[in-house]
């Protein structure tokens, strides 16, 4: 269900919506992104077929203005409890829990560590890097904010209540003097290259998604090919997956 408080009057409502169906549930993570004028839902714990329920990896948009509902690609990372925010172009998800005492989440853990981008220009989820800390920060039930361009995210469960503070500072967009460079920026991070410098994508909303340079799709069996007769495949994924610039830090607990 989806409700609406308007400020002025001092009351709420549930609007009538269209597009696709969405299933109630709970524990779920949202960021509203302002280029798309969209919110972004994902994960959660629902009513599934059968008269059963579990996590679930799915990922919602509502266009605002349009009430609308449309279903995007799944993470394929079921969780709950997690956390997610919205950082130049690219909603950030960390941790949660991924075990749900189902045949679903067989080997999962109650608390975890992983952290996923999803990149609203291309509808593409990428897996970043987990933070390489000198102590364990798996959790779940945290929060977390964006502050001057970084992921700050505060507390949560993870058998102990916990009260500590992680940060995250992704790369800086300003930072790629190449068009290319900056075009292919992520995982994790959408740039746009205008005219003779990098930046980043909430510095101009106009034509942003028809702007944006997506990845083109692999055929897997040429892939293996080129792995095999040369080393260019090794570079390619390299390139893939450079996070350059980004940087986990922690603080005490207090």
């Amino acid at each position: 269900m989806y409700v609406i408080f308007f400020k002025g009057s001092n009351s709420w409502l549930v609007p009538e919506t269209k597009g696709a169906i969405v299933q109630g549930g709970y524990g779920h993570t949202s960021v509203y992104d302002d280029t798309t004028k969209s919110i972004y839902v994902h994960g959660g714990y629902k009513a599934l077929p059968g008269n059963k329920y579990g996590l679930v990896d799915d990922l919602y948009k509502y266009e605002v203005n349009s009430r609308t509902w449309t279903i995007l690609k799944e993470s394929g990372f079921a969780r709950y409890l997690h956390s997610a925010v919205l950082i130049s172009g690219a909603m950030l998800i960390f941790g949660g829990n991924t075990h749900n005492d189902t045949s679903l989440s067989n080997g999962a853990k109650c608390f975890s560590a992983d952290f996923l981008a999803y990149d609203i220009a291309c509808d593409e989820w990428k897996i970043l890097p987990k933070p390489n800390l000198h102590r364990d920060v798996n959790r779940f039930g945290h929060s977390a904010v964006v502050s001057n361009g970084s992921m700050y995210i505060f507390g949560g469960f993870s058998s102990v209540l916990l009260n500590d503070i992680l940060v995250y500072k992704p790369p800086n967009c300003e930072a790629f003097r190449d068009e290319e460079l900056c075009k292919n920026a992520g995982p994790g991070l959408r740039c746009l290259w205008n005219k003779n410098h990098c930046m980043s994508w909430e510095s101009d909303h106009i034509n942003n998604i028809l702007r944006a340079k997506c990845p083109r799709k692999i055929d897997l069996s040429i892939f293996i090919m080129l792995y095999l007769k040369t080393n260019s495949a090794i570079q390619m994924v390299r390139k893939m997956l450079r996070v350059e610039g980004s940087m986990w830090t922690d603080n005490h607990e207090n």
